[in-house]
């Protein structure tokens, strides 16, 4: 967002004290600039001034440069380059309507500077007011000099609104500035396969993301967004064989993020809300209980609104299958759903269907739990599912290090820890700890690590 000419900004006067500190300001000495007659600054000129201010903003020091800024404008108030960077200061330090303000005498100064447009359009965007951030974009890419990225600003503006066509049309604008091979390239044809998702044109988000695999093959974000579509096309058995190309690469630890442990199978509107559903790929054990799918419904402020997940009934003895039962979660009340039970070879069309009931009140609940976050910790105070730690198979599942230690103290008190090793039992890791007991005799706790282990890579 700095845009310094070497020449520096245009103000009324040049004297050679400022030359000076320009100078040493091309040099990057910041440090000295901010010491230069620190003691006599009523003596400094609009642009000496501006540029302690830019100084300190470069070495982060945000409320001084904030207060050489407005030094700058007082001496000189016609200097278009100040206001700017008045307000990118406000910006970073989160005081965006200040912020349109110092852009707005930026812009009266220069009005076709396209950077003061957008910038301003920044502002309104981080307020959430999308409309007004779109009209300065616009303006902005009617500029001479506007760099083309302003049509990716117009898009993803629309897309926030939820209006994706218009957001796919300008994705397909920003296009046509790059070259194929461009980084640019790439992730506007992502964004013009999202749009196209969400606008519910599937048929040709279909084409756009199979051939964006094409060229990125291991970009594994697109190949989850074409298991999306392909369930709402019913190619159930090309969804099928890229879940099976994802779980490939989770086996490889080749996912990243929040890819690690869990990929997004489907987002849709529910009453103008969008539900964003996960599929885990090993059980996840969050909140004490195993969950194998979690759907959340979010507002349009992005503010989650509640949860649905698929239980592990833990009881279940009496079937070959693992059962899972529906539940939600919303206001710290967890119901539970008996009558829509699942199993590992769930179809999703019918457990969509039944999230849809669920959130329509149309499905009546067969337990109820107030209190559920307190009752979350309580368990998670005995994390270990029934199991000792004896053995690989009996292996205490933990969710961090400290955990394991603290488990051990909490129930052997006395045991002196002597070694620690990691191992891989049937492709999942373990933490197996040496204590020793106050007769001698050594003691051997196995911890299943898998949902951390990751993390320590």
């Amino acid at each position: 967002l700095i845009l310094i000419l070497i020449g520096g900004p245009s103000f009324s006067s040049s004297i050679k004290e400022d030359q000076k500190i320009e100078s040493y300001y091309v040099d990057n000495l910041f440090y000295k600039i901010l010491k230069y007659k620190s003691k006599k600054e009523d003596s400094l000129s609009a642009k000496s001034l501006f540029y302690k201010g830019m100084s300190a903003f470069m070495l982060k020091q945000d409320h001084e440069a904030l207060d050489y800024f407005i030094k700058s404008i007082n001496r000189d108030g016609k200097v278009g380059i100040t206001f700017y960077q008045k307000g990118i200061t406000l910006v970073f330090l989160k005081d965006y309507r200040k912020a349109i303000d110092a852009f707005d005498m930026a812009i009266q100064i220069s009005p076709n500077e396209p950077k003061y447009h957008l910038v301003r359009g920044d502002a309104h965007l981080d307020l959430g007011e999308l409309e007004d951030a779109i009209i300065n974009y616009v303006h902005a890419s009617s500029l001479s000099n506007c760099p083309p990225s302003v049509y990716t600003d117009i898009a993803f503006a629309y897309g926030e609104m939820g209006d994706f066509n218009e957001s796919r049309e300008a994705y397909a604008m920003a296009l046509k500035f790059y070259q194929p091979n461009a980084d640019e390239y790439a992730g506007i044809t992502y964004n013009i396969g999202f749009a196209q998702q969400m606008n519910g044109d599937y048929f040709d988000a279909k084409k756009t993301f199979e051939k964006y695999l094409l060229k990125h093959p291991y970009n594994y974000a697109a190949m989850a967004k074409l298991i999306q579509i392909n369930y709402e096309l019913n190619n159930i058995a090309a969804a099928t064989y890229l879940k099976k190309l994802l779980r490939y690469a989770y086996d490889n630890k080749q996912l990243k993020g929040e890819m690690r442990d869990k990929y997004c199978i489907d987002q849709f509107y529910w009453n103008g809300h969008l539900v964003f559903a996960y599929e885990f790929f090993e059980n996840n054990h969050d909140n004490s209980v195993e969950v194998s799918h979690i759907f959340q419904v979010k507002d349009k402020n992005k503010n989650l609104i509640c949860e649905l997940q698929l239980e592990l009934d833990s009881t279940n003895t009496n079937s070959n299958e693992n059962v899972y039962y529906l539940c939600i979660i919303k206001d710290d009340l967890h119901q539970k759903f008996g009558m829509l039970p699942f199993t590992d070879k769930l179809d999703y069309t019918e457990l969509k269907l039944a999230i849809i009931n669920v959130l329509n009140d149309q499905a009546k609940p067969t337990e109820e739990l107030d209190g559920y976050a307190a009752w979350c910790k309580y368990l998670d105070q005995d994390y270990n599912f029934g199991f000792d730690g004896s053995s690989f198979n009996d292996a205490i599942v933990a969710s961090s290090v400290p955990f394991e230690y603290n488990w051990i103290m909490e129930n052997f008190p006395e045991a002196n820890y002597k070694s620690q090793r990691l191992f891989f039992h049937e492709g999942k890791p373990f933490d197996i700890l040496i204590f020793e007991d106050k007769e001698g005799r050594q003691l051997e706790f196995y911890f299943n690590i898998s949902a951390f282990y990751a993390d320590v890579d």
